[in-house]
């Protein structure tokens, strides 16, 4: 028998999980989501209109990086496209 990867569900926006994030969105713009915890904010790749949603940015010594666990969703895709985002958050340390 040979071995067999595991396939993971596929990432479906449900009624849940917009309302956890309209929740996070705010507390991440007032910096009281968590330390890692950002607001990316980047223009979509065909309406041009600017997105806005929660990330986990995770450090790695002196690099940051932004993990995408369901794999290319629309804000991995508009990052792409513009090479350019604003990851904020207003916590201090």
């Amino acid at each position: 028998t040979g071995s067999s990867l595991s396939v993971t569900k596929p990432y479906r926006l449900s009624s849940w999980r917009r309302a956890v994030n309209g929740l996070v969105r705010p507390l991440a713009r007032l910096g009281l989501a968590g330390p890692r915890t950002h607001l990316l904010t980047v223009r979509g790749r065909a309406s041009g209109r600017l997105w806005s949603t929660p990330v986990s940015v995770v450090r790695d010594d002196a690099d940051l990086w932004l993990v995408a666990p369901y794999g290319s969703r629309n804000w991995v895709l508009n990052t792409r496209a513009a090479g350019v985002v604003v990851a904020a958050s207003t916590a201090t340390s």
